[in-house]
């Protein structure tokens, strides 16, 4: 008897010691580390959902060369410019392609499908080729880093800048992968969730590389940068691109007839599946992120930031023709 109630004592403390263990080592929900994230595809798209965080402010588009500002707006035309010691286009393009980095170098541990897998690789692709081609705009050749720093002694921390051609190569290489493993346009209209809707896509991809193409292209030939075959490779892959670009279904928006559809799209608040976006930022309800902005093109004498030029005006067709 006694020997039968030791051996169930034994078995009592071990059924419990077990249940503790299993208790005591659970994953953490609220502490991430390597160790226990890149699991699933879910952890995939949250890492993923942090670049469209950081990707291009509201007001970002304003800084083009048809609208103006009233910060000093002439002082490059005047002379009276001066190089700053530090600048957000660097530092902010380069900490979101650390974040793309990030997620390039970590994703392949997660024990998912190969098509998934590349679809998430494929947005950290996308964006990393968008910030390098602005980089590469404002400030010509700059470092290309392809992976996270090992520290604050990696001593590419010091590299030194890449040529311009060799970081636009990166950048078609990384649309290129993008725009094989991304979903289509169609593939996202059956999707439900505002913010997935918007997610990058196939037609984003393709979209990039022309933009980036005919950029080059133009910008070498007109400024007697590179040789004729130079340029005229990048053309040709912007022609490539957009005849890909076309057989993805958009097409203006129409909706109200001619008379009310340009504005109507800006003003459309059901236009998550307007086929003539190619990729838009969703913002979020309520006031968050940029929603309780508001930023108008007055007159200059009403003192806001930004206004159109007449070049601009000139742009549109009038309504006579």
């Amino acid at each position: 008897m006694k020997k039968s109630l030791f051996i169930f004592s034994i078995w009592c403390l071990a059924v419990a010691w077990i249940g503790c263990d299993d208790m005591l080592n659970v994953t953490s929900k609220t502490d991430f580390t390597d160790d226990n994230f890149w699991k699933t595809e879910t952890d995939l798209k949250a890492a993923c959902n942090r670049l469209y965080q950081q990707f291009s402010p509201l007001d970002y588009d304003l800084r083009a060369d048809d609208q103006v500002g009233r910060f000093n707006p002439n002082e490059i035309s005047n002379g009276s410019w001066s190089i700053p010691a530090q600048s957000g286009d660097w530092t902010n393009s380069y900490a979101c392609i650390f974040t793309a980095n990030n997620i390039l170098v970590k994703a392949g541990n997660a024990p998912i499908s190969e098509s998934i897998l590349n679809r998430y690789l494929s947005e950290a692709r996308f964006f990393r080729a968008w910030y390098y081609f602005e980089l590469v705009c404002k400030y010509g050749d700059v470092p290309l880093v392809i992976k996270p720093f090992a520290g604050t002694t990696d001593p590419e921390l010091k590299m030194p800048r890449t040529p311009r051609e060799t970081v636009i190569q990166q950048c078609y290489d990384d649309l290129l992968f993008a725009a094989e493993w991304l979903p289509t346009r169609a593939d996202m209209e059956a999707v439900n969730d505002e913010f997935d809707r918007r997610r990058i896509t196939r037609s984003s991809a393709l979209a990039l590389i022309v933009r980036i193409g005919l950029h080059e292209g133009t910008m070498l030939k007109y400024h007697n940068l590179s040789t004729e075959t130079v340029w005229r490779t990048h053309l040709q892959k912007s022609i490539d691109a957009y005849n890909l670009l076309k057989a993805e279904g958009h097409e203006l928006y129409t909706k109200g007839g001619p008379s009310v559809s340009y504005l109507a799209l800006f003003f459309d608040e059901v236009n998550s599946n307007n086929k003539e976006v190619i990729f838009s930022k969703a913002y979020g309800p309520n006031g968050i992120t940029g929603t309780n902005a508001s930023l108008h093109t007055h007159s200059y004498s009403c003192d806001v930031n930004f206004n159109i030029t007449r070049s601009m005006v000139d742009y549109y067709l009038y309504a006579d023709g």
